[in-house]
């Protein structure tokens, strides 16, 4: 697994569309303070025209054996970039257009309504999306997530296929507990009495819940997911399970913290009113950009002013001889100083031995 990240790290470095040094940054703990106390430095970096690949990693207390058999897919950054999700520090010609994929909420299935809306104290949604698959955590994992499920005494939706699962069948599954392969996620989002929506912490999954205004439990796998849900406790809307150190506890601590405090609600709810409150919609900012470029024949005064770098502004070759050039003076001055005292203090010696 190790290996294989670092093929992709480097895969980074060669990869991109400006014709200027890429620089790999390593952040040594993924936590959003740390994030910002380098950002003006990465920030100067990218504005000079070079591209900039922020890598960090979460370090878990114990192996994983079932990540090795989880697809790694690299995500489509420019057209999941929002307000909310996300810090860009991008050129003039990349336009943010993160929530394009959102559809406006509907109705649920008849049977999937009648049950929500019978959940009168609410209920708890939870899915790993589409690329990570519950059935092969260990049958440890699984079984502590029914047991907590039990605990908890609200109607739980899982997403999950069990029709091959040893583990997992309707002799252990809770009476509270209602498994399909598939649900229509943003419409459970959407329900009022939605409390809890429990997810991997895909971008996707955190972007519709952030429009709607549902707290996150994460349980992150790999990836970008660990940061994602970082950025939503920092909002004060989201708590933190890592799959690598998940405990039936603790677990069960986090979700009945969020089932508890009203706070989790009422953060999700304000983020989510700040992150629908634009102008326009991302679909009618695409269309609009999309003309802009055809009516200005490609727009060009939006590229990277790296583009019109000569090759020792590229490289900084410009900076670098200034640079020289003042330490070569200083040392210059430092040593005709330094031999005109010689000088003096030669003299001032002969005089004294003649006298």
């Amino acid at each position: 697994m190790n290996h294989f990240s670092f093929i992709i790290l480097l895969s980074f470095s060669f990869l991109g569309t400006l014709s200027c040094d890429k620089i790999l940054v390593f952040l040594p703990l993924p936590i959003w303070s740390h994030q910002m106390q380098y950002e003006k430095v990465w920030t100067a970096l990218a504005e000079r025209g070079h591209e900039v690949t922020i890598y960090t990693k979460f370090t878990p207390k114990s192996n994983s054996t079932n990540l090795k058999h989880v697809p790694i897919r690299l995500p489509k950054i420019d057209a999941r970039m929002n307000l909310l999700l996300s810090s860009p520090t991008a050129g003039p010609n990349l336009i943010p257009v993160g929530g394009i994929h959102l559809n406006k909420p509907g109705k649920l299935p008849q049977d999937l309504q009648q049950r929500a809306d019978a959940a009168k104290g609410g209920f708890v949604y939870m899915s790993f999306g589409s690329v990570v698959d519950p059935t092969k955590l260990s049958e440890e994992t699984k079984l502590g997530f029914l047991e907590v499920f039990k605990q908890l005494k609200l109607p739980i939706f899982w997403k999950i296929d069990i029709t091959n699962d040893p583990v997992l069948n309707a002799k252990t599954l809770p009476d509270n507990v209602f498994i399909q392969k598939w649900y229509p996620q943003t419409d459970i989002l959407a329900h009022p009495n939605l409390r809890l929506f429990i997810t991997h912490g895909g971008i996707s999954s955190l972007m519709e819940a952030s429009s709607l205004g549902v707290p996150v439990l994460g349980v992150p796998f790999f990836g970008d997911q660990y940061r994602n849900m970082v950025l939503l406790r920092h909002r004060g809307y989201a708590l933190i399970e890592p799959i690598q150190t998940l405990t039936k506890q603790s677990f069960l601590k986090n979700a009945q913290t969020m089932l508890n405090d009203p706070s989790f609600k009422q953060n999700a709810k304000k983020w989510a009113s700040i992150a629908n409150d634009e102008i326009v919609s991302p679909l009618e900012r695409v269309v609009y950009w999309t003309e802009y470029v055809l009516r200005h024949k490609g727009a060009p005064h939006l590229s990277a002013s790296s583009r019109q770098l000569t090759w020792y502004q590229m490289y900084c070759i410009d900076i670098i001889l200034v640079i020289l050039g003042i330490l070569y003076a200083v040392v210059k001055l430092l040593s005709m100083c330094c031999c005109r005292s010689s000088k003096k203090h030669t003299q001032v010696s002969s005089t004294k031995k003649k006298n």
